[in-house]
């Protein structure tokens, strides 16, 4: 399992890893570790707004660039709800 997130913010990465705890530490990356590069005009009203418009726009990149598999998205939800 990998957690990628839409963010080059090392200190963000740092705090959810901290809010996560050593279970998850090796799992966390963010996107300049795959080489991702999105810029996504951040226009919504709210942070999650604002969250939610990257995390698409990372969901968009990675499968329109083969990176990400149906099988690694069902075993990702698998593990966030069980």
């Amino acid at each position: 399992m990998r957690l990628i997130f839409a963010t080059n913010n090392n200190h963000k990465l740092d705090e959810i890893k901290c809010i996560l705890g050593n279970k998850y530490k090796d799992y966390i990356f963010s996107i300049k570790d795959f080489n991702i590069s999105i810029e996504p005009i951040e226009d919504g009203k709210s942070f999650l707004d604002n969250a939610n418009i990257k995390s698409r726009a990372l969901y968009d990149e990675m499968h329109s660039n083969n990176l990400l598999k149906q099988d690694v998205i069902d075993e990702a939800l698998y593990d966030i709800y069980n």
